[in-house]
């Protein structure tokens, strides 16, 4: 357990905690994000000794500090300074005195507000604005996907039964048993060739249940560059944008 405590500022560091701890063998420094440096000490080392240490080490602490903000930052979808486009909508990011998250969606413009005493780097943000993202690609979805599912089909003489818009995150679409038709409403994020591409995959499984040289032959000869579009899509990555609840 620790049982003394002391508080140093070190330059371009920032302040380094100094800890006793009954059961530390030897010195320990931790770098975490968001949190200052914390170095454990042995209770037979000093505090003056733990400094002269950590002055000894203070080009890796620097180092360590970097790294673990360029990962950081590298995990965070949204921050202020990237701007958040959908197909119809643009997003601002607004910090607020009141101690809740809330958002609007009006046409072309979304509104996230969020306590301006949480770092927009937090979880709960992070999540937030995805959740947001995600209602706004739903409005999106609806205002766009039955149509072209419904011109794609008369085109082609495919007959389905219904369509179902939702959240999924695995698949970009999927065709049931029942003949009902599931979009992802991700697709939104696509360009118009390859959510067309999905569209008429999925109705192509209305014909040919399973993938194979029947499946493809038929997607072919409706829409001859099918198999470039299916490369072209899997550059985009079901899992980069939803929270996991």
């Amino acid at each position: 357990m620790f049982t003394k405590e002391k508080i140093v500022q070190f330059k371009d560091i920032g302040k380094i905690v100094l800890k006793n701890h009954t059961k530390a063998k030897n010195i320990k420094i931790s770098v975490a994000f968001g949190k200052n440096v914390l170095v454990t000490v042995p209770e037979r080392v000093s505090f003056k000794q733990a400094i002269r240490f950590v002055n000894s080490k203070k080009e890796w602490i620097k180092k360590s500090l970097v790294k673990i903000r360029e990962h950081r930052e590298k995990g965070m979808i949204f921050t202020n300074n990237k701007p958040i486009c959908t197909r119809f909508h643009k997003m601002k990011l607004i910090p607020i005195d009141e101690n809740i998250i809330h958002f609007s969606i009006k046409p072309g413009i979304v509104e996230f507000r969020y306590p301006n005493n949480i770092d927009i780097a937090d979880n709960i943000i992070q999540d937030g604005i995805k959740y947001t993202l995600r209602e706004t690609y739903r409005i999106e979805a609806k205002q766009i996907l039955p149509a072209k599912l419904q011109a794609l089909a008369v085109k082609f003489g495919f007959s389905y039964n219904r369509l179902f818009i939702k959240a999924q995150k695995s698949v970009w679409g999927s065709c049931s048993s029942n003949r009902n038709i599931n979009l992802n409403l991700q697709l939104m994020r696509l360009p118009d060739e390859l959510i067309d591409y999905v569209l008429l995959h999925e109705l192509t499984h209305l014909k040919v249940h399973k993938h194979g040289p029947e499946f493809w032959n038929y997607l072919c000869s409706m829409m001859p560059d099918a198999r470039d579009r299916n490369n072209k899509l899997k550059q985009y990555n079901l899992h980069d944008l939803f929270p996991n609840n």
